[in-house]
């Protein structure tokens, strides 16, 4: 694969480019889209985003690809003091700036073919996710329409829980989402973002039969003590139910109706690992 990559950059059908983690869309879109990095006050408010970047002497109508390196320069700086103010966790930062790579062939980033692909898994459009790899034109376009609906639909509930804030226990926060395939993008860009740091989240989705879970964390939660697969995997276990994952990002599935017991596990669980880790 690197090899293979080595020769696509030296034929220029490949070019990499450092540059802010946002879509290639007119700046004023390309922010109110944005769910990593997410903006609080701004993510999924056009008009939000159009006055922040007046505000901030930039075009809202121009392309990231259009500005100069001393505008880029400046969008950069004042969207980083943006995260800082609004709590964003430290690795935040990490996303602002990436590593985007140009399909010169098909006039698109390559991280945007994959946000086309992935939107079309979670909204069970599998077929379509492979018809876009395949080349298909036509599916690109509606698979676009598909990843602007998944975003939509996220930021729907990002902006809810920035207006309704979430349900908390003394070591845990939480919330509820009716679409499972969500909820965990909705629990990692808010706990990265702008949700309370102190704690990890878990986003619940009450089903027919049974409720699923997601739960994230921050890296400063893991140096404390916290690993939310050890957590999901003892707390679901212990109530007939199953979980797993990571340290930093896990899911468990438990019985319908053992939702408030699974949060009492789990917050109870969180408390000993923090206290074992300060012990």
């Amino acid at each position: 694969n690197a090899a293979l990559f080595a020769e696509a950059v030296d034929r220029k059908v490949l070019v990499p480019e450092r540059r802010l983690a946002l879509r290639d869309r007119p700046l004023a879109q390309a922010l109110a889209l944005s769910i990593s990095p997410y903006f609080r006050g701004i993510g999924g408010r056009p008009d939000q985003a159009e006055a922040f970047l007046r505000s901030a002497g930039i075009d809202p109508n121009t392309t990231l690809r259009q500005l100069d390196p001393a505008q880029r320069r400046r969008l950069t700086s004042v969207l980083a003091t943006r995260l800082v103010e609004q709590g964003a966790a430290p690795e935040a930062l990490d996303v602002l700036v990436e590593d985007r790579y140009w399909i010169e062939p098909d006039q698109m980033y390559a991280q945007d073919l994959e946000a086309y692909v992935n939107s079309c898994d979670r909204l069970e459009q599998m077929g379509l996710g492979m018809a876009v790899c395949l080349g298909d034109r036509d599916a690109l376009a509606r698979a676009e329409a598909l990843l602007d609906q998944y975003t939509n639909r996220v930021l729907e509930h990002l902006r809810t829980l920035e207006r309704e804030g979430l349900f908390t226990k003394k070591h845990i926060q939480f919330f509820y989402c009716e679409e499972a395939s969500l909820a965990g993008s909705v629990a990692g860009a808010g706990i990265q973002f702008y949700f309370d740091q102190s704690k990890p989240v878990f986003g619940l989705s009450v089903m027919e039969r049974q409720t699923k879970i997601s739960a994230r964390g921050t890296r400063s939660q893991i140096v404390q003590g916290v690993d939310l697969a050890a957590v999901c995997r003892e707390a679901a276990g212990a109530l007939e139910g199953d979980g797993g994952g990571h340290n930093i990002a896990a899911g468990a599935t438990v019985p319908k109706g053992r939702e408030e017991k699974f949060l009492t596990l789990v917050d109870d669980l969180v408390g000993r690992q923090v206290s074992s880790a300060d012990a």
